[in-house]
This record gives C-alpha cells, structure tokens and sequence, in this order.
C-alpha cells in the first residue's frame, strides 16, 4: 500500500516539475519575442529618420542658458510644440548614443532648480501622481511615427540671446562672445524669466535626433513664447524665423563643417 502511495506521489511530483518547464520555457520564449519586437521597431525607425545631421542642419535653433549658474543648451524650436522639454540628468532612457552631442541638463547643479511640491503646481495638460512626488506632473508627447518622448514638469530660470541683424560673421562673432560669457554666471537670474519646462525621462525615435532638446512656441500657456509674454519680456506673444536661401545655407553648413575639421587636427 505504501509503495503504490510513493509512486503516486513521485508521478504528481514529475508531472509538477515538467510543468514548471514549461511555464518557464514560455516565459522565456515570451520575452525574446518582446525583444525581438523591439529591436525590430527601432530598426523601422532607423530607416524612417533622416540622418542626425540632416535633422540638425534643417531645422531653426535657439541657445538657451538655464539655471544658476548657467548651463548652456541648443534647443530645437518647436513651432507647434507646447511644452520645452530637455533629458535632464536623471533621464535613464534617453538614448545618447543615436545622439552623441547630447547634453543632459544637471539640475543638481542650479541652486535655482525647482521640483513642484503639489498638484495645484502642475500646469494645464499635466497628469499628477501623488504618490511619486519626485515625478510629480507628468506629460508627453507622441508622433505619427510612434516618436515619443515623456517626463515631468520642473521649473527653473532661463535666459534667451538672440542676436538679430548686420553681416553673418559680424552675427557669429557676437554670439560666441555672448555664449562663453554667459555660462557659469548668474545671468539666467538677473535678466532671464522663471520657466516651466519638462525634464525628459524617456525619448524614442525622431526625438533622440533634436540636439539637447526642444523649445516649443505654440499659442498654449504652457509654451517658451507665452511663458516669457506673462513675464514681461516680450511686448506681443509673436515671433518670426528667418529661412535663409537653399545655397546660402548649404555654404553656411559647408563653412561649418570645414571649421571643425581644422578644429580637429589642431
């Protein structure tokens, strides 16, 4: 009687084990689908982009200087964007390698940076989570080619130079002069505006690809244009952007690209 018990058990107990390979067998098989899915995406969004300096080279720029003491960042101008969103230091999925000139913003490093507290902080469009109060008001944003970037809402104080007018060169040698000066002071405080922005914590496809992040100037109160109105450094809430002509710009990228190569045999 004992041994047909033992050998009934011993059958439940094989019958348990094979199961329990097989549920792992599946798990497994499971998740080398996922990654296969996933590396196959970003594959698809590889051959849809534009190469990165194609990208950088076509599209309008702005240098923005943020915190105290200032950090300096080149921002892609949004038109229809209504958010200005940078990866900051705690961004563990944005991809620097699709990007190598990409710079994270250092918060740690501005003694002007500011978390929001509550969420009678968050802005119009922002979705708060009480119980994570380091990611307190968060958004995103989302293309048509599943493009994406995500993150939360901080605030901290920014400053624009915009040098407009006169010889190209004449152009160039102020803002160099204006940029080296600018980093590392309190200028972003003494002239600049408080700015709510986001700090990127996940960017994906065309959004790995836009220099240090983007700078949006559409009509929603949460924008650069009607952020830096409501603080009474613009007169109107209107802007322009210059289109140079086709040949124009290719010499000026072409004289560019020759300058950093003698940079870099020096």
């Amino acid at each position: 009687m004992m041994l047909k018990q033992n050998s009934r058990w011993r059958k439940i107990l094989l019958l348990l084990v094979l199961l329990f390979h097989v549920i792992v067998a599946k798990i497994s098989s499971h998740r080398q689908l996922q990654e296969d899915e996933e590396q196959h995406q970003h594959k698809e969004e590889s051959k849809r982009l534009p190469p990165t300096s194609y990208i950088s080279e076509n599209m309008p720029l702005l240098q923005l200087y943020i915190g105290n003491p200032a950090q300096q960042r080149t921002l892609a101008v949004s038109t229809s964007g209504d958010y200005t969103a940078l990866p900051c230091q705690d961004c563990t999925s944005c991809d620097k390698s699709r990007n190598p000139t990409l710079e994270f913003y250092q918060f740690s490093q501005s003694t002007s940076f500011q978390r929001f507290v509550g969420c009678e902080d968050c802005s119009i469009g922002t979705s708060c989570f009480k119980d994570n109060p380091e990611f307190l008001c968060m958004v995103g944003k989302s293309r048509y080619d599943k493009s994406s970037w995500s993150g939360y809402e901080v605030k901290d104080y920014a400053l624009a130079i915009i040098n407009g007018g006169g010889e190209r060169q004449e152009r160039e040698e102020k803002e160099e002069e204006s940029m080296s000066s600018i980093v590392g002071t309190d200028a972003a405080v003494q002239y600049g505006f408080e700015l709510n922005f986001v700090c990127q914590t996940t960017t994906r496809g065309y959004y790995n690809h836009v220099m240090d992040g983007l700078l949006g100037l559409s009509y929603a109160p949460t924008s650069f244009l009607r952020q830096i109105y409501a603080a009474g450094r613009l007169d109107r809430p209107i802007f322009s952007i210059c289109f140079l002509p086709q040949q124009e710009q290719q010499n000026h990228n072409n004289n560019n690209n020759e300058e950093e190569r003698v940079k870099s045999k020096q």
